[in-house]
């Protein structure tokens, strides 16, 4: 079912400080981050109302992490990971710090943990494993690219807007 609503691709897109993901899901299409607003903004499939959440809230405490050693090879780099406890289950992240993301720049970014994470690997996760009761999740990179972005690559599309309420 979350299959069917996010999509089974995703391209992700980052600069030094925004991000959008493009979704092939039945119900949601694309996500923008807007660093100046701290909003992550949701266009869906079947409305022309975007969606968005505040990244400086978030409802999950992190209970405990430890970093691990790995032998996990993800597109020709070796990663370890950074393992979560949250109140909601168990978080993994696979990086290599050679693929690099300045904390800094999220340090407010509590949604999915993102502050903490990058705080912690300095890097851009390659795979995720989100497990909770109410679901499981799995992202892993499939490639990696250098891109150069038009101006207004990022730029949040011109439509209404409401907070997200999910």
């Amino acid at each position: 079912m979350l299959g069917s609503m996010l999509g089974t691709t995703w391209d992700y897109f980052i600069t030094s400080d925004r991000y959008k993901f493009e979704m092939n899901g039945m119900h949601i299409q694309k996500q923008f981050y807007n660093p100046e607003e701290f909003k992550l903004y949701t266009k869906f499939v079947s409305s022309d109302t975007m969606a968005w959440i505040d990244v400086r809230e978030w409802n999950t405490e992190i209970i405990s992490h430890e970093l691990i050693k790995t032998e996990e090879v993800i597109l020709g780099h070796k990663c370890n990971a950074l393992v979560l406890t949250t109140n909601k289950g168990k978080e993994t992240y696979y990086f290599n710090r050679h693929i690099k993301a300045d904390a800094e720049l999220f340090k407010k970014h509590k949604f999915l943990n993102m502050a903490f994470v990058l705080n912690y690997t300095e890097s851009i996760p390659l795979k995720i494993i989100l497990e909770s009761n109410e679901m499981n999740l799995e992202s892993t990179a499939t490639d990696i690219e250098p891109l150069s972005f038009e101006s207004g690559a990022f730029a949040i599309p011109n439509l209404p807007s409401k907070p997200s309420s999910f």
